[in-house]
């Protein structure tokens, strides 16, 4: 929420990543200006792990070690509170925004998300393979009584010959 209201906590950042050395690195450094937003690996003291953070630019040091992007969050109401940013630090320089996809894709990390995601439509594909597989079992049903029906059929039709053949055969004896 540092950045709001031009970034807005939870949204989506594209970034034009930084090259990952040599001249193209520089040049891509040396591009970068006060104003411009760019996002950074914050190994402060109070991170324990690598946290990515997207802040302003300030303004440019140069050291004996490269350059020192000093960094400030648009919703930190204090001047004074920045960053500082060494080169080999930074990530890249953000091209855009989506507040809307990044909530949704912030959404689909929690539980709730998950859920949504991926049981529900594995569940709704069971249900269809289900409904599918008693389909299946109720058409051969289907067609083993049309099967049976017409051995039936196929049965009467062969005793009705024998029977006319019979009363052809009692007709002449008589």
């Amino acid at each position: 929420g540092s950045m709001e209201p031009t970034i807005r906590k939870d949204a989506l950042v594209c970034v034009d990543a930084a090259p990952e050395s040599g001249e193209e690195r520089d040049e891509f450094m040396q591009g970068l200006q006060e104003g411009d937003i760019i996002t950074f690996y914050d190994w402060s003291e109070t991170s324990r792990s690598e946290v990515v953070v997207t802040h302003r630019i300030q303004s440019i040091e140069q050291s004996e070690t490269g350059l020192i992007f000093i960094c400030h969050g648009d919703a930190v109401t204090d001047i004074n509170e920045t960053q500082a940013v060494h080169e080999e630090d930074v990530i890249g320089l953000v091209e855009w925004s989506n507040y809307p996809l990044g909530k949704i894709i912030s959404f689909l990390r929690t539980t709730t998300g998950i859920v949504l995601i991926m049981i529900i439509p594995a569940s709704l594909i069971l249900i269809y393979e289900i409904f599918f597989i008693l389909q299946t079992i109720k058409e051969r049903k289907e067609d083993k009584k049309r099967e049976e029906a017409a051995a039936l059929e196929q049965e009467v039709e062969r005793l009705r010959r024998e029977l006319e053949e019979l009363k052809t055969e009692v007709s002449e004896d008589d």
